[in-house]
């Protein structure tokens, strides 16, 4: 079949432009010296970092507004799916929160991309019980969750700044939660056993961290973390709310899985 008119012009072009890449790409593979060429490499990559960080910047964030709330249920469902068992219920759990009295509006945050809600943070007052005897309140952070495609662009980060920031002016003592050490560290989060806070069940959880928001003491923060109890999840209930989700498929034996477990299984008891 024979090629006219247009087709002859458009095929033309095609040739010249490939040629005139490879040309480009000879002509920098002749000119450059290695030391040369790993100088292009670096400069490319600082400019993709710049571009990365700059990007870091363009995210808002904001009080949830009432129009926020489906969209928030679907980010936390996006970020937690499968991260530490298979499927996730922290969408339901962040519903569950919404009901209590303990529940902080002004502390729950979201961030933006432009309209598009891209991260989730909420908070809920709960308490320490001292092994003097004593009620103290604190707060427990999470979920916080950031859509998987806008993860580590420091989304979560800016969050839990915002919230840290609103927290110290609201005069709350201190942020707890469980999450991966790993993580948290780079927060400014440390375990809670540095100031003698256990569990619920009196055992030491390398998952449970801390961030004091004021000068704390060991001796006066030392007792038993109490989560909220709406933390705790009806299952059947959970299954029934994520049913208006779209169907997702889950896995088992993810990486993140297996590092959950194995924080599980760092748990000590207290001896005291």
């Amino acid at each position: 079949q024979s090629i006219h008119g247009p087709n002859m012009i458009m095929l033309l072009l095609t040739y010249l432009f490939v040629s005139h890449s490879q040309m480009q790409k000879d002509y920098a593979k002749k000119s450059k010296t290695p030391l040369e060429l790993k100088i292009l490499k670096l400069n490319i990559l600082n400019v993709e970092k710049k571009s990365r960080e700059e990007e870091k910047m363009t995210f808002k964030i904001r009080t949830i507004e009432e129009k926020d709330i489906m969209e928030t249920y679907e980010v936390i469902r996006n970020a937690f799916w499968d991260v530490y068992t298979p499927g996730c219920d922290e969408h339901y759990m962040v519903q569950q929160i919404r009901k209590v009295p303990e529940y902080i509006p002004e502390l729950e945050l979201v961030a933006l991309d432009k309209d598009k809600i891209v991260g989730h943070v909420i908070f809920v007052k709960t308490v320490i019980l001292t092994d003097q005897g004593k009620e103290l309140e604190v707060i427990s952070l999470g979920p916080i969750g950031v859509l998987p495609d806008y993860q580590r662009l420091g989304i979560g980060g800016q969050l839990i700044k915002t919230a840290i920031k609103r927290a110290q002016a609201a005069k709350f003592r201190a942020i707890l939660l469980y999450g991966d050490p790993e993580i948290y560290r780079r927060k400014g989060f440390v375990p809670a056993e540095t100031y003698g806070i256990r569990t619920a069940d009196n055992v030491y959880m390398p998952a449970c961290q801390i961030y004091p928001l004021e000068n704390i003491t060991k001796e006066e923060f030392a007792g038993k973390y109490f989560e909220h109890p709406c933390y705790q999840i009806d299952e059947q209930a959970a299954q029934e709310f994520d049913q208006q989700f779209s169907p997702r498929i889950s896995r088992t034996g993810l990486a993140s899985q297996r590092r959950f477990n194995k924080l599980i299984q760092e748990i000590r008891p207290f001896k005291g």
